[in-house]
């Protein structure tokens, strides 16, 4: 990297040192010294120039980020999670005994949604879903990875489809299903199927959610990118059911991301209600079709 930088340094000296000699510089420079001389600096100048323009689009993004997410803001509803269970429909579902008991399956499984309290937002979610169909399905997209290599992956410590076989255990009629870009980790369990998908290919993403749907409970516990996100929530309104649900986890806290999901959320079509709840470690956007 140090080389690779040299090299660029002397290549913009020499631009600038061949400029000196140059009539045509001189006579600009007469005409306009202020134009000229940036013209003459830019060789110099150029990456700093760049990283300026970047934080300029990255800022300019942000403000029109929040000013569209400002247009409708009523139609998703931002809300601590510990104040979710006094929400409508959360309200009439949540047991606080039963989510004790989905806590402590997530823990018994080395699941981190324990760590970061999902289980009060499972609970009630899976209540409705069960009440919606007796045989549901579950589809989470993430089983999770030991490789160190695979972005989003759990470390070492971490227990692949830990959540899925906790899921299994709360739901004893449900059918589980799991996908993920790491093939290593895909397995099949009594009532637990898993796929090769991956996020960023939306074509993959949706075929697969397609050839298990229908689908009553899509998680998102993936590569944890507004991307990948995004080609969730499109890929989930092709295979969603009347009364489906769809959470997405762990997305990074902060003002920006915020009017993101504000602005997506606003973005569904009729019919879909949406929350972004907020948590110990970012926000989970939730929707559910009526």
């Amino acid at each position: 990297m140090t080389q690779w930088r040299l090299k660029s340094a002397r290549l913009r000296v020499g631009v600038l040192w061949r400029s000196l000699f140059d009539v045509g510089v001189w006579s600009r420079f007469g005409r306009n010294p202020r134009e000229s001389l940036l013209w003459l600096l830019t060789p110099i100048l150029d990456v700093s120039y760049q990283r300026r323009n970047s934080a300029t689009i990255a800022r300019s993004h942000d403000v029109v980020l929040s000013n569209l997410s400002a247009l409708q803001s009523g139609r998703v509803k931002i809300v601590d999670l510990s104040e979710l269970h006094t929400l409508e429909p959360f309200s009439r579902y949540r047991n606080t005994d039963a989510a004790d008991r989905l806590g402590a399956a997530f823990a018994g499984h080395n699941s981190d949604k324990a760590r970061h309290d999902y289980h009060l937002i499972y609970q009630p979610i899976l209540a409705m879903v069960a009440e919606s169909n007796p045989l549901p399905c579950l589809f989470e997209i993430g089983i999770g990875s030991n490789n160190l290599r695979v972005s989003n992956n759990m470390g070492v410590l971490g227990t692949p489809g830990a959540s899925l076989r906790a899921f299994r255990d709360w739901l004893p009629t449900g059918r589980l299903i799991g996908g993920d870009v790491d093939a290593s980790v895909l397995f099949n369990e009594e009532r637990i199927s898993t796929h090769f998908l991956d996020q960023l290919r939306p074509e993959s993403l949706r075929a697969v959610l397609q050839k298990n749907s229908p689908i009553d409970l899509l998680i998102d516990d993936g590569l944890h990118t507004a991307e990948a996100n995004s080609n969730t929530v499109i890929s989930w309104l092709s295979v969603v059911q009347p009364s489906g649900w769809l959470v997405v986890e762990d997305i990074s806290p902060g003002r920006s991301s915020e009017d993101l999901w504000k602005l997506l959320g606003q973005l569904l079509p009729a019919g879909y209600q949406s929350w972004l709840v907020k948590t110990s470690v970012g926000y989970c956007f939730l929707s559910r079709r009526d």
